[in-house]
């Protein structure tokens, strides 16, 4: 999408990262009755995250002066925290945010890891999941007293996945051609997707826990892998038109959506019955990460080209806002709260 000495930071209110809404060709319906939602958007130029209202799509928070640029942002329903890895020295740390106050509670830094990257939390172990791409290393820490229990070697680990159904994590290891699993504290199995061994670039992962089906980015091979977790085997191999980077799933709709950037910057949709490619949305030659919006059917793309996160309605398949950053949006993350 993580240790813990407590940060001061600048909450902005004024919206200095830009005059945030811009035209739309259609409105945004309000949220669910009940429930609302804010968009975490780390901007590694500014090393801060910006916090966007998606009905408005106005910039209503900005955390300012972290350590470091933030690289992957996480919410861990169990906790109820956004959780930011800031990735290289001087970082190397998670923060810890509170969503109600927007305030960073906690920082936990790991100076033992080269980077820290994506973040997962298992919560029948009570164990995060830290992979470190530059330290080739997925690292396991404890939930409680974030000491780390384990380091499981895997080339290159960038993101994380995790089946609910059996507790396994995978993790793509982008200096090799395969999927790391990880049960607990051990490496069990590693599921190959693809020849040659080094050039595929296996980076991103998101899991449908309801197919139980994992999609791996190569990168290099401007492809999305299908997994199967049921049995850990290779499903198929689906081709792209450029190289793939942020990808979510709509477990309600059974559709995949991937980010493509360089040489073509596009949205795409994949039907995860078929494995075959439904929708393709032209955004920019720089698009990075997408969240999927399952209660009210949007994604949310960030465009590092043009500064800005994009709405995508999804029944239209259509941009219909587009919010202004002030330097450049990377991961993403949603949270949902009561209105």
């Amino acid at each position: 999408m993580s240790d813990y000495v407590c940060r001061s930071i600048n909450i902005n209110n004024n919206l200095i990262n830009g005059p945030g809404l811009a035209p739309h060709p259609s409105p945004v319906p309000p949220p669910q009755p009940g429930l609302c939602s804010k968009l975490y958007v780390g901007d590694v130029s500014n090393n801060s995250i910006s916090v966007i209202d998606p009905s408005t799509g106005l910039v209503i928070d900005t955390i300012e002066n972290l350590n470091d640029r933030p690289y992957q942002i996480y919410f861990n329903p169990y906790t109820n925290q956004i959780i930011a890895s800031l990735s290289y020295t001087p970082g190397r740390e998670l923060i810890f945010i509170d969503p109600q106050t927007d305030t960073v509670t906690n920082t936990i830094r790991f100076d033992n890891l080269d980077s820290v990257d994506g973040i997962l939390y298992n919560p029948n172990t009570n164990l995060y999941y830290i992979a470190s791409y530059y330290g080739n290393q997925v690292a396991i820490v404890d939930g409680t007293t974030f000491e780390e229990v384990a380091q499981i070697f895997v080339p290159a680990p960038y993101q994380l996945a995790l089946d609910p159904a059996t507790d396994l994590v995978y993790a793509p290891a982008a200096f090799s051609n395969y999927v790391s699993v990880i049960s607990g504290t051990n490496e069990v199995d590693r599921i190959v997707v693809g020849e040659p061994e080094f050039g595929l670039y296996p980076a991103e992962i998101a899991l449908n826990a309801t197919t139980r089906r994992a999609y791996v980015s190569l990168r290099e091979g401007n492809s999305i892998a299908v997994i199967d977790t049921a049995t850990n085997t290779l499903v198929t191999t689906i081709p792209l038109a450029g190289r793939p980077r942020g990808i979510d799933v709509d477990p309600v709709t059974d559709k995949v959506y991937v980010a493509l950037t360089l040489p073509l910057g596009q949205l795409i949709e994949i039907d995860g019955n078929t494995n075959t490619v439904t929708n393709t949305l032209e955004i920019s030659d720089y698009t990075w990460d997408v969240v999927v919006d399952t209660l009210n059917n949007f994604a949310y793309v960030t465009d590092r080209q043009n500064f800005t996160v994009s709405t995508i309605d999804l029944s239209t398949f259509s941009v219909v806002q587009t919010t202004e950053i002030g330097g450049e949006p990377t991961t993403l993350a949603i949270y949902y709260y009561e209105c």
